[in-house]
């Protein structure tokens, strides 16, 4: 079995990389590991919008008040309120409660989180029903909706 390729990184210890030589999520602090993770769901959220998936994303908690889901997902027919965690983490009450207006008047609302094979992007957690799903694409996910 070979062993893992090492990347320098900047001011950091070296960390393995996967197959692909992308640096891998383990290690680091859990606020640089989230920070990984959104990046990773914008990049291929721009790569599906731009092979044709028909998505407008907002980002309201860089924008409105505390407490807003940290993503407004609109397409064909359908709104998705999607707040992004960290494996473990929850809602907060202010997150708790503004999730619960959202869904109230017909919004698809849940939670994001990573998961573990690489090949998934993400896991999703509908916050109605508390089912737990994961999904290679936005468009795999939309489908599902």
């Amino acid at each position: 079995m070979d062993k893992p390729k090492l990347l320098a990184v900047s001011r950091r210890p070296l960390r393995p990389a996967d197959a692909s030589g992308n640096e891998c999520d383990r290690g680091g602090t859990p606020r640089e590991l989230e920070r990984k993770f959104r990046a990773r769901l914008d990049r291929a959220l721009k790569r599906e919008q731009a092979a044709g998936l028909n998505i407008l994303k907002l980002s309201l908690s860089d924008t409105f008040a505390k407490g807003y889901p940290d993503w407004l997902l609109f397409g064909s027919g359908f709104c998705v309120a999607a707040e992004i965690k960290r494996v473990g983490e929850n809602p907060r009450p202010i997150q708790k409660q503004m999730l619960d207006r959202f869904a109230r008047v017909g919004t698809s609302v849940g939670v994001i989180r990573p998961c573990g094979p690489s090949e998934y992007l993400f896991e999703w957690e509908s916050w109605q029903t508390h089912e737990r799903s994961v999904y290679r694409s936005f468009g795999e996910w939309f489908g599902a909706l």
